[in-house]
C-alpha cells in the first residue's frame, strides 16, 4: 500500500496484547526503533505513543511510501532489539514454536484528510497513557511525543511538527 504525501494514522498491536511495553526498557527500545524506521523510509513522524500493548503514530510520508514495507522495518527492528532482553513474566508468552514473536500481523490504519482528523487522531494518541493510568497528564509520559506538542520540548526521538506542506484543510 503505497502513500504520500497525506499523514496516516497506524496502530500495532503486541502478539497477543501481550502488554510487553509496560517494561521501560522494552518501551525505550521500541520508541527508538520508531525513530530509525522512519529514518529508513523517509517518513515524517507527527505524532506517536508506544502503550503497553502496542504502538500508535501518524506518519507523514515524504515521498511515495509503503507503508507495509514501513511497519515491517519497524517491528522487525523493534523485534530485534529486544532479543535477549529481560522481559520478565511476558518472555515466555513472546516464544511461539521457538520464535520470539512481538508483534501481531496485522496492523490499523487510517488516511488522515483534514486538519480536524489530524487533530482527533493526536488527542487520541496522546491520551492513551492518561487512560491506561500510565500518567495523569500525557506530557508526563516519556514513550511519547506529547511532551512535544504540549510544552514544546523535545521528546526521545524528533517529530515534524510543521505538517503545513501537506495542504491538509
Amino acid at each position: 500500500m503505497m502513500l504520500g504525501p497525506s499523514p496516516v494514522y497506524v496502530s500495532c498491536p503486541t502478539y497477543l496484547l501481550i502488554p510487553v511495553f509496560s517494561l521501560s526498557g522494552a518501551a525505550r527500545q521500541a520508541t527508538i526503533q520508531l525513530g530509525s524506521a522512519c529514518q529508513n523510509h523517509d517518513i515524517a513522524l507527527a505524532a506517536y505513543v508506544i502503550a503497553p500493548a502496542g504502538m500508535h503514530a501518524i506518519l507523514a510520508p515524504r515521498t511515495k511510501a509503503d507503508i507495509i514495507e514501513f511497519l515491517y522495518n519497524y517491528r522487525w527492528l523493534s523485534s530485534k532489539a529486544l532479543i535477549g532482553e529481560e522481559l520478565g513474566v511476558y518472555e515466555n508468552r513472546l516464544i511461539r514454536g521457538g520464535k520470539f514473536r512481538l508483534w501481531m500481523r496485522r496492523f490499523d490504519h487510517l488516511l488522515i484528510n483534514s486538519m480536524s482528523q489530524l487533530n482527533s487522531r493526536l488527542s487520541y494518541i496522546h491520551e492513551v497513557p492518561v487512560k491506561a493510568g500510565l500518567s495523569s497528564r500525557p506530557e508526563d509520559y516519556e514513550f511519547s511525543s506529547a511532551r512535544d506538542w504540549r510544552r514544546n520540548e523535545p521528546g526521545m526521538i524528533p517529530i515534524e511538527k510543521k505538517l503545513d506542506w501537506l495542504n491538509l484543510r
